[in-house]
């Protein structure tokens, strides 16, 4: 089926199976946050970009901008291929427009913290 026949009838199971399918979804982003996160600590910029992507909508992880800030710098400093940094970059600044100065200072210390380690 194309176009909005198959959205229709997405809706109509999510409709039909309600919660249980929410709850679902919530469990296996946490798990992903946490799987990002090991990957993150290890330097991986994709996990990095990918947990500042979690943070800035708050999937699977409380919504927080200054982390969000805080990955995003660090993805962008990870990354080795100018798309890639440019996206991470983009998004650290998209991030920065809602933020406060003093949050961005806060995300800029952690990410100059965490480098030290």
């Amino acid at each position: 089926m194309v176009g909005g026949t198959n959205n229709a009838f997405l809706l109509h199971l999510l409709d039909q199976l309600g919660g249980a399918v929410v709850a679902e979804i919530e469990m296996a982003l946490q798990e992903a946050g946490r799987r990002f996160a090991l990957a993150a600590d290890q330097g991986v910029a994709a996990a990095q970009y990918n947990l500042g992507l979690m943070y800035a909508k708050g999937y699977g992880v409380p919504q927080n901008h200054i982390e969000a800030h805080t990955w995003f710098t660090l993805a962008a400093a990870s990354y080795t291929s100018k798309p890639n940094r440019d996206r991470a970059v983009a998004a650290r600044d998209t991030e920065a427009a809602r933020m406060t100065p003093a949050q961005i200072a806060e995300a800029q210390k952690l990410a100059r913290e965490w480098k030290k380690q």
